[in-house]
C-alpha cells in the first residue's frame, strides 16, 4: 500500500525531473539566442524562467506540506531536504540562463554583431549543459558514482572559462572598441562556470541523499588542513575570502563610476574569481567535517552561517553582474553616498573574521571574557547594518531627485539594495553566531 508520504514524495521527484527539463531548454535557448543574436529566442528564456520560478513555489510548498502534515523521518526526510536544495540550485540556474540572455538585448542595442570567444563559448555551454544533466540522471537513478564525477567534470569548466577571461582581457587591451563586447563576453562565461558549479552541488545532494553525508575526493585535494580538522578556522578564511571579495568590488564599482571600462571589467573577473574561491571553502566545510568529530556547536547551525556568510561574497558578484548591464548609471552627485553606503556594510562585514575567531577561543577554552567579546562584536555589527539601512535610505531619496529615467531609476535603486544586502547578511551571520554560543 503506497503511504501518503510516499506519494508525495513521487510527485516531488516528478517536479524536480520537469523543472530540470525546463531548465535545461532555458540554457539551451539562451546560448542559442546569443549565437544567432535573436531576441526572439532571448525573450523566450524570460518565459521559461517564470514558469522554473512557479514549479520551485511549488516544490516549497508541497515539501513544507510534506513535512508539516506527515513528520517523515530518515531516509524520507533526507530526501524532502535535499529536493528543496536541488530545487533552489535549478533555480539558479535558470536565473543564470536569464542573465545570458539578457545579454542579447544589450549586444543588439550595441550594434554588436557578435560576441568574442565564440567558440570556447559554445565548448564551456556544452560542458555546464553536459553537467547538468549528469547531476539530474544521477538524482533519478541515485547513483552515488555518477554524482562524484560531475565533480571531475568541474575543472574542465573552470579552465574554459579561465581560458576565456585571459583571451578577451588581450583583446580588450588591444582593441578599445571592443571592450563593451568584451564585458558581455566575459558575463556569459562566468554565468555558464557557475551554471557548472551548481550541477555540482546538486551531484552533492545526490550523495548527501543516498549515502548521508557530502564526500568528495576532489574537494578534500583542494582543502586545506583546516578545513578538514577544525571548522571555525575555516569559517574563519572563508570571512576573509568573504571580505577581499568586497574589497575587489569595491574597487570596481570606484571604476564603474569614473568610466574606467578596462579596469571595471578586470576587476569584476577578479570578484568572480575571489567569490568562486569562496563557494569552494564553503563547499569544503559542509562536505568534509570528519565522521565522528565533537564540536560544541549543531552542525546544522554551523552549515546555516556558512551559508549566510558566503552571501555577502554572492552580493559582491551579484552587485558586478549588475552594474554592467547598464553603463555609467551612477551619476557623480550619487558617487559619494554609494561609497559611504558601501563602506559601511564592508565595516560590517570586516567584523565577521574576528567575531568567529573570539567564537573559536571561547568553544576551546570556555573563557567568559571571549564570549563577552563575541557578543560585542555582534552588536557592533548590527549598529553598522543599523546605520547602513539609514544610509540607504537616504541615498533612494536621492536618486529620485537625480533622475526620472524609469530604467536608471530601476538600475540605480537595484544596486542600491544589492549593496545594501551586504550588511544584511553580515548581521544574520551575527544573530547565527549569537545562538551558537547561547548554547
Amino acid at each position: 500500500m503506497v503511504t501518503r508520504t510516499q506519494q508525495w514524495i513521487t510527485e516531488l521527484n516528478t517536479s524536480i525531473r520537469k523543472m530540470s527539463t525546463l531548465v535545461d531548454e532555458s540554457l539551451h535557448t539562451a546560448m542559442m539566442a546569443v549565437f544567432r543574436q535573436d531576441a526572439e529566442l532571448a525573450n523566450r528564456v524570460k518565459e521559461q524562467d517564470n514558469l522554473i520560478d512557479a514549479i520551485e513555489d511549488e516544490i516549497r510548498d508541497n515539501s513544507i506540506k510534506t513535512l508539516a502534515l506527515q513528520q517523515p523521518m530518515g531516509a524520507d526526510l533526507r530526501f524532502i531536504a535535499s529536493v528543496l536544495s536541488i530545487a533552489h540550485e535549478l533555480e539558479r540556474m535558470g536565473d543564470r540562463s536569464l542573465n545570458i540572455a539578457n545579454r542579447v538585448h544589450l549586444l543588439l542595442d550595441e550594434g554588436q554583431k557578435s560576441v568574442l570567444e565564440v567558440t570556447a563559448l559554445r565548448q564551456l555551454g556544452e560542458a555546464a549543459a553536459r553537467m547538468l544533466e549528469h547531476a539530474i540522471n544521477c538524482f533519478v537513478s541515485q547513483d552515488t558514482k555518477l554524482a562524484k564525477s560531475v565533480a571531475q567534470m568541474d575543472e574542465e569548466a573552470d579552465k574554459i572559462c579561465e581560458s576565456i577571461q585571459k583571451n578577451v582581457v588581450g583583446v580588450m587591451q588591444s582593441d578599445q572598441h571592443l571592450v563593451n563586447v568584451g564585458i558581455h563576453s566575459t558575463i556569459i562565461a562566468l554565468n555558464l562556470e557557475r551554471i557548472a558549479d551548481q550541477a555540482v552541488n546538486i551531484a552533492d545532494q545526490v550523495v548527501y541523499l543516498v549515502e548521508g553525508h557530502r564526500t568528495r575526493a576532489e574537494w578534500v585535494a583542494e582543502a586545506p588542513p583546516s578545513v578538514l580538522k577544525v571548522p571555525l578556522e575555516a569559517l574563519e578564511r572563508h570571512a576573509k575570502i568573504v571580505n577581499e571579495c568586497l574589497s575587489l568590488a569595491k574597487e570596481t564599482l570606484s571604476y564603474y563610476i569614473a568610466a574606467d571600462n578596462d579596469h571595471f571589467v578586470q576587476y569584476s573577473i577578479m570578484v568572480s574569481q575571489k567569490e568562486h574561491e569562496a563557494d569552494a571553502v564553503k563547499r569544503n566545510v559542509r562536505g568534509h567535517l570528519p565522521k565522528g568529530i565533537i564540536m560544541p556547536i549543531d552542525k546544522f547551525e554551523l552549515f546555516a552561517f556558512v551559508k549566510e556568510q558566503d552571501k555577502v561574497a554572492d552580493d559582491a558578484q551579484a552587485l558586478v553582474d549588475w552594474l554592467s548591464l547598464v553603463k555609467n548609471s551612477i551619476f557623480p552627485d550619487l558617487a559619494k553616498g554609494v561609497h559611504a553606503l558601501f563602506d559601511k556594510c564592508i565595516d560590517a562585514a570586516l567584523l565577521l573574521p574576528e567575531m568567529i575567531r573570539e567564537a573559536r577561543i571561547f568553544f576551546r577554552d570556555g573563557e567568559e571574557r571571549h564570549r563577552t567579546q563575541v557578543k560585542h562584536l555582534i552588536r557592533e555589527i548590527r549598529t553598522f547594518e543599523h546605520e547602513a539601512d539609514a544610509l540607504e535610505i537616504g541615498l533612494k531619496h536621492m536618486i529620485f531627485k537625480v533622475t526620472t529615467d524609469p530604467i536608471l531609476l530601476h538600475h540605480q535603486l537595484t544596486a542600491v539594495d544589492i549593496i545594501g544586502e551586504v550588511a544584511n547578511h553580515a548581521e544574520n551571520a551575527a544573530d547565527m553566531m549569537r545562538a551558537m554560543i547561547a548554547q
